[in-house]
């Protein structure tokens, strides 16, 4: 089976993202396909020479970057090129990372091979552009382009569900983490309990506020946030961005991870965060306010109310889950039983064998 894997993220900066895609594609080899990455991507710096831009790895298409509205057709002329690389590459499915309309990727959906999106959120309650659309046209746009694939693979239930009108075949295989990459080390020994929060931007419902909420109640631990440069404050450290090899490193200093503590702000209850796969990857139990698709109910994992009567009681619970850890890891076969990619992509690789081997109008 030959699968082209269409995306458009950001190739110059280093993301959980970026390794998932280039993970998956690896994995898919490995078990068996032939399996190709095509990236439409803004270019900074040098990004044309990109170790992972080469023949068989990766395929790079670059745009000016811009923001707003205007983005979408600065990257048309990349989508087309990106399209034309496609189809001389001639796969038998083509998978695409979610992506909003964008101009020129119609083309890409009349060819002829079997199409399978991977849906990873619900746009219209995440992206502010589908809710101040008055006339609602570029949803409209995006909604007629899902309706192009022959199949969805949905990375929760809930997205699953949401999904359900499109009335196209559906698997839901959560995020996962190659869990042969992570560094496993022992817990630090320090007497302050260390939490870490990765994320890579302000979204609100990364819940960063919380955090520094929690951090204020929680004076006897430490917190440190990477991705984002903020001012230190109090028992608040922010990091900035660190690189893959850095944050593999990096985690021998934590106890515990955070994962998102305000997901309800964009209207959703379920996730898989990749953050998530890699804490518990690295043996670090995690803790988060939504019900995580792989991790909800065991024990490596503190799933946290976000109704307001419950809130206050935040602190003593983390106390609770992070005594119960203390001096321990999560065993590294948990660790893949629970978020190991081998498994989902194989589960994946059979999904869209299945929708290989269906008519297509």
């Amino acid at each position: 089976m030959k699968i082209a894997y269409y995306a458009e993220w950001d190739v110059t900066t280093s993301s959980g993202v970026l390794s998932k895609l280039v993970a998956q594609v690896a994995m898919w080899n490995q078990l068996g396909a032939k399996a190709e990455l095509f990236i439409v991507s803004p270019s900074r710096n040098d990004a044309a020479r990109h170790p992972l831009n080469t023949p068989g790895i990766g395929n790079f298409e670059f745009f000016r970057p811009f923001t707003g509205p205007v983005r979408k057709f600065a990257m048309a002329g990349a989508v087309e090129r990106s399209v034309q690389k496609i189809r001389e590459y001639g796969p038998d499915v083509l998978y695409v990372r979610y992506t909003s309309w964008t101009p020129g990727l119609s083309k890409l959906l009349r060819e002829p091979c079997a199409k399978v999106l991977e849906l990873n959120s619900i746009a219209p309650r995440e992206i502010p552009s589908y809710r101040l659309d008055k006339h609602g046209l570029y949803w409209a746009l995006t909604r007629r382009m899902i309706q192009k694939f022959d199949g969805l693979c949905c990375v929760t239930g809930e997205i699953a569900e949401w999904a359900s009108p499109f009335r196209r075949t559906v698997s839901v295989i959560a995020n996962g983490y190659d869990i042969d990459k992570a560094e496993r080390t022992e817990p630090p020994k320090t007497q302050r309990p260390q939490y870490v929060m990765s994320i890579g931007n302000h979204a609100p419902w990364h819940g960063l506020d919380r955090l520094l909420h929690l951090a204020t109640r929680m004076p006897e631990a430490d917190f440190h946030v990477i991705g984002i440069q903020e001012p230190n404050t109090g028992n608040v450290f922010f990091h900035g961005r660190f690189d893959e090899v850095e944050m593999r490193r990096a985690y021998a200093n934590f106890d515990i991870g955070i994962g998102t503590l305000a997901l309800e702000r964009k209207g959703m209850r379920e996730a898989c965060p990749l953050k998530v796969r890699e804490y518990i990857a690295h043996g670090l139990p995690a803790i988060g306010s939504y019900v995580d698709t792989d991790l909800y109910g065991h024990t490596c994992f503190l799933s946290l109310s976000t109704k307001k009567a419950d809130m206050p009681e935040w602190p003593d619970k983390l106390r609770l889950f992070t005594a119960s850890w203390k001096g321990r890891r999560i065993p590294i076969e948990t660790a893949r039983e629970l978020v190991g990619t081998r498994a989902k992509e194989q589960k994946r690789l059979d999904f869209l064998a299945n929708i290989l081997s269906r008519p297509r109008s």
